[in-house]
């Protein structure tokens, strides 16, 4: 919030970008901070990958190598090495749009 500009004890963060990192250091705060959403929850970072969340294996093919992997954020929601370099290509952002508002 030290970057942008307060106006009547308010902050108008334009881009998607800054306001999921916001999201993201303001989860790392626990409860000393309540969030409210007066018009409902817009934007969620709903897991902060972390390289042990991430399963790669390397084999070789013939004169090859072949790559599989997955991501797993939840119990319920892996996404397999395509998955994740196809939702890669669609954003330059280290956040990666999983629908319905979640990052």
């Amino acid at each position: 919030l030290t970057r942008i500009e307060e106006q009547d004890g308010e902050w108008a963060i334009e881009e998607a970008e800054d306001c999921l990192e916001l999201l993201l250091e303001l989860q790392t705060l626990g409860d000393s901070v309540v969030m409210a959403w007066p018009e409902g929850e817009k934007l969620r970072v709903s897991h902060n990958a972390d390289l042990k969340d991430f399963n790669l294996s390397i084999q070789r093919q013939q004169d090859w190598f072949a790559a599989t992997g997955e991501l797993k954020l939840n119990d319920d929601l892996v996404l397999d090495m395509q998955q994740l370099l196809a939702l890669l290509e669609k954003t330059p952002s280290r956040f990666i749009p999983l629908g319905d508002g979640q990052f």
